[in-house]
């Protein structure tokens, strides 16, 4: 408590005491107990500021010159390097991102969230990196099971990270590891479809997610941005052959975010 809060509490005090609102005893017991508060309140305080924004910045600008030396030394050693060695990598990073999720785990302040959610990240990314090189090893170099088995790690752990909350990265991370497994899986059945097919399903599963996305799904404006890109894509799949329905898929499209933006007042790009 500072000398002005503390005069300014010592005059109300006394106005209440000499009108015999207080006695003495609660006068002294008050100004002692605001007192013993005071350290406690500036402590709250600093703890919810967090990281400035250059301070911020500069982690991430310190994280990305890391792992770009990182990779650059490994490319050089991939190839004398066998697959424990390679495994070896993909697990420091996962080690390394937990120790730090662990250290943040009980920060509240918006850019310690945004620095622990990264590092959620870039753990999944290295327990997927692993499982690439194992799955690649053991199961013969072959492409498409490597995807799949590596596709369904890097959903079900950005998916136990995500569990339908705010955390964007995660979410994104659970859609790219669900994509992955159904690519290697359309691969492996030898599936075959036209552009048009493509683009018709593209849209379908887009229009399922949007409604989902404005019904449950967390977090809404991350979902809705993806489901809106899908029916872009789908529409300008559908398009070369079919110019009329692309053109219609087009305007559905666009008509979907300007009415979701002009109802949430987000602006939907």
């Amino acid at each position: 408590m500072d000398q002005h809060s503390e005069a300014s509490l010592e005059a109300d005090l006394s106005r209440w005491q000499a009108a015999e609102l207080i006695t003495p005893a609660q006068h002294q017991a008050i100004v002692d107990f605001e007192r013993a508060q005071a350290p406690l309140t500036e402590t709250g305080a600093r703890a919810t500021q967090g990281l400035s924004l250059v301070a911020e910045f500069s982690i991430y600008l310190g994280m990305v010159l890391v792992i770009a030396s990182g990779a650059l030394a490994a490319s050089r050693l991939w190839s004398v390097l066998s697959v424990p060695g390679r495994s070896v990598l993909g697990l420091i990073i996962v080690a390394v991102s937990i120790i730090g999720v662990r250290m943040l785990r009980e920060e509240q302040a918006p850019s310690l969230v945004r620095l622990r959610n990264v590092l959620e990240a870039c753990s999944a990314s290295g327990a997927a990196m692993t499982t690439a090189i194992v799955t690649d090893a053991i199961g013969g170099h072959v492409g498409t099971t490597t995807v799949m088995v590596t596709g369904l790690v890097f959903a079900l752990v950005n998916g136990f990270a995500w569990r339908n909350t705010q955390r964007s990265l995660a979410f994104l991370g659970s859609v790219a590891g669900s994509l992955m497994v159904v690519a290697a899986a359309v691969q492996a059945m030898n599936l075959r479809l036209s552009s048009l097919a493509s683009g018709l399903v593209i849209v379908l599963v887009s229009v399922i997610g949007l409604v989902a996305a404005q019904l449950a799904i967390q977090p809404k404006l991350a979902a809705t941005l993806l489901c809106q890109m899908g029916m872009f894509v789908g529409s300008a799949m559908v398009t070369p052959g079919h110019a009329l329905l692309g053109l219609l898929f087009g305007l559905i499209t666009a008509s979907v975010g300007v009415g979701l933006g002009i109802r949430s007042k987000v602006i939907p790009v």
